[in-house]
């Protein structure tokens, strides 16, 4: 195989033990280390030369399209029908979390793309089952379903925000805003706590969401 990508013709020698899949393990790392996506840091990763890589991947787009593909299948997840959909949803959006927080350079482009695999299908749709089995309507676990994508994708982003948020408002120690500043600002884990916060939030909405639609049933 030669490489074509520079305009040259290029031999491209093959090496063994580099095979598609560890070179999708090293773009990963990268990405995990904030590092931008190319062939040529992932060549410099594997201590090969750039060419060989084009055995394997078809240059830097498909590299990319690779690491979101191995991320959505990070984000698939077994629902477990034995316990409450509240402690599931619960579970599903912190482990999602957690780990769209070790990709904060893709966060919005994960985000953008349809779902890529039927792993990823599947747990959306047991857990849409979970919810429709409580009670919930169709249309309404649909719904919930994109409310906690929300909050995950925007819990992902506030986790790479420094710890302090509110600096301006410390001082100003006569305010409710000011107070609250100073509450949130000597709380460990701001992030973690704000997200837990936003998740028990939605489903004390959702529980009540399900007592509405059952009084009108």
């Amino acid at each position: 195989m030669t490489n074509e990508h520079e305009g040259a013709s290029i031999p491209a020698p093959y090496h063994r033990g580099v095979s598609r899949q560890v070179v999708v393990d090293a773009a990963v790392a990268l990405a995990q280390e904030g590092v931008a996506i190319t062939t040529s840091a992932v060549a410099q990763r594997l201590h090969i030369k750039v060419p060989s890589l084009y055995h394997h991947v078809a240059g830097n787009d498909d590299l990319k399209e690779l690491v979101i593909a191995d991320v959505h299948e990070r984000l698939a997840f077994q629902i477990n029908t034995s316990r409450p959909w509240q402690e599931e949803i619960r579970n599903v959006a912190r482990r999602q979390r957690d780990i769209l927080k070790q990709f904060p350079g893709l966060i919005s482009e994960i985000a953008q793309r349809p779902l890529p695999n039927d792993s990823a299908i599947t747990s959306l749709e047991n857990l849409a089952s979970l919810l429709t089995g409580a009670g919930f309507s169709r249309r309404n676990a649909l719904l919930m379903l994109g409310m906690i994508d929300l909050l995950v994708i925007g819990g992902s982003h506030d986790a790479q925000a420094p710890q302090i948020m509110f600096p301006a408002f410390d001082d100003v120690t006569g305010s409710d805003l000011g107070q609250g500043a100073k509450l949130i600002n000597e709380t460990p884990d701001r992030s973690d706590h704000l997200f837990d916060f936003s998740i028990n939030s939605c489903i004390a909405a959702f529980e009540q969401l399900l007592n509405d639609e059952q009084e009108e049933s």
